[in-house]
């Protein structure tokens, strides 16, 4: 059984997990997915949601629970 490597991005800096992103200046820790929008976004350009106790992380374009891809 062979495994996929995953190479996902964020679609606003084009960082990926381990890289700085141009726009904060600060190291990626994760992606995320929204699955309503299809757009990936980085720790940096994502938005948490700071009342939830679990670190929901929403979608800036429409408030929809995004999930961890890396």
């Amino acid at each position: 059984m062979s495994s996929k490597e995953i190479n996902a991005y964020c679609h606003f800096c084009g960082a990926s997990v381990g890289d700085v992103s141009e726009r904060t200046g600060n190291k990626v820790e994760s992606i995320y997915d929204c699955p309503k929008c299809w757009v990936n976004y980085c720790s940096q350009c994502s938005a948490l949601k700071d009342d939830s106790l679990d670190g929901i992380v929403i979608c800036l374009r429409c408030n929809s629970k995004m999930e961890r891809v890396l």
